[in-house]
């Protein structure tokens, strides 16, 4: 199969070298500066302890390099599959930069945290059907070019038009979906068809909400988090904020203890892991809380609710993102 993979940060990379291992071919579009490293330096991925550096079939492109090698733009029609990786608030701007390449795709997978991505790709190609992969996979990008992988575990391919109201797959899509997870099991990406898509999204958001920004202000692996009890005292607190801004929208899922549990086993899954927010603020980078405690926050203030607890986690990482 060939894949391309549109922003390939750290979890971009992953699923692209894993996939180029099994022989697929990846081309994956990031950012200039790891382009150039990569050309310098080769590429490094690292898993368990083990390095590879022999990647054949994976072709890693900065956006400039990318068109100028695929100048003809017939070429765009060659990819069996399309995987945005972006950050969420990245995701309006590969849109313009890469309209008329995502625009020949029938479907298009986000490869990202947040909520409200669907809602904006949609917005611009509304017969496209678009599906997220729900990931708990970890990953670093260590001096632009050694890929490290920093914990495993099963992902999810879902499929939603809003984050508030749950949305069918399209039954002539269900082949080639079911394809597509079959490569990526065989390239020991675990994933499964999530036949509860709002729930999977939704429980990952959260997962997001109470990891990511906790971690990133107290500069903590998610190993160290797993020991730290008032953590755990903070991570009840925002869930059950969140829990009852749901109750408002008639979304059910897991219950806080559930929650809890599934905050525990990733944490425990990717110890190694220093969250993807935390790696955005040690290098000066925006990062997705817009998209996370924020959209709770707005989603409150719809029903004429507060959400105190997640306002506070959203200005405090404001906060440093301006100091940055």
């Amino acid at each position: 199969m060939k894949i391309l993979i549109i922003g390939a940060g750290s979890i971009g990379c992953l699923f692209g070298v894993k996939l180029a291992l099994k022989s697929h071919e990846i081309t994956a579009i990031g950012s200039n500066n790891v382009y150039m490293t990569i050309q310098k330096q080769g590429f490094i991925f690292e898993v368990d302890g083990k390095k590879y550096s022999k990647f054949p079939s994976f072709h890693f492109f900065s956006k400039d390099s990318f068109y100028e090698e695929y100048s003809n733009e017939a070429h765009t029609l060659f990819f069996d599959y399309c995987i945005v990786a972006c950050k969420s608030y990245s995701l309006s701007q590969i849109i313009s930069e890469y309209h008329y390449i995502l625009s020949q795709f029938s479907r298009i997978f986000l490869l990202q945290n947040g909520l409200g991505n669907e809602e904006i790709l949609k917005l611009k190609y509304p017969e496209m059907n678009v599906y997220r992969i729900i990931s708990t996979m970890g990953a670093e990008l260590v001096a632009n070019h050694h890929l490290i992988q920093t914990g495993s575990g099963l992902n999810y391919v879902c499929h939603i038009s809003s984050f508030i109201c749950e949305t069918p797959f399209d039954l002539n899509d269900i082949e080639p979906i079911h394809y597509f997870v079959q490569i990526l099991n065989e390239a020991d990406i675990s994933t499964e068809i999530s036949e509860k898509s709002l729930q999977k999204i939704w429980e990952k958001a959260i997962v997001n909400m109470v990891i990511n920004p906790i971690g990133a202000l107290w500069r903590k692996t998610n190993g160290e988090l797993l020991t730290l009890s008032y953590f755990w005292e903070i991570a009840e607190d925002i869930i059950s904020e969140i829990l009852s801004i749901l109750d408002e929208y008639k979304i059910s899922i897991n219950s806080k203890d559930q929650l809890l549990q599934i905050i525990k086993n990733i944490l425990q899954l990717t110890q190694q892991n220093s969250n993807s927010m935390l790696q955005d603020l040690k290098r000066n980078k925006h990062t997705e809380i817009e998209f996370l405690n924020q959209k709770v926050v707005d989603l409150a203030k719809n029903k004429k609710k507060t959400a105190p607890f997640n306002r506070l986690v959203v200005n405090l990482v404001k906060g440093i993102e301006k100091r940055n």
